[in-house]
């Protein structure tokens, strides 16, 4: 079963899968994406696949795509709302990460 886990667009697709890697904790985005990859991988035993297309409307395209992917039914990181790494605890902030990706595993296999 495959399933999408986050739409996003960069003109540095190395650099961007290193910030993944990283998941810096004042970067949120790279911190949720880090730390669902992680999890996903580790505890899941899940393969973890990125996909590109190239794209001349990179913002418009990333719209597009996730709208498509909601209405098909996709649960994607894309909509859980940000932190403020400032007062976030890096903790609470982990587990509601794993909490959703458990919900999303959930929801694909019960569609599946």
């Amino acid at each position: 079963m495959r399933i999408p886990l986050y739409v996003g667009q960069t003109r540095r697709l190395l650099g961007r899968v290193g910030d993944y890697h990283s998941a810096q904790f004042y970067a949120p985005t790279d911190f949720c994406v880090g730390e669902a990859i992680k999890y996903l991988r580790g505890e899941k035993q899940c393969r973890i696949d990125f996909l590109y297309r190239s794209s001349e409307s990179h913002r418009k395209d990333e719209k597009v795509l996730i709208r498509e992917l909601l209405l098909a039914g996709c649960t994607l990181l894309n909509v859980l709302s940000s932190f403020d790494y400032k007062s976030a605890e890096k903790s609470d902030e982990r587990l509601l990460v794993h909490r959703f990706f458990d919900m999303a595993l959930d929801r694909a296999r019960i569609a599946g």
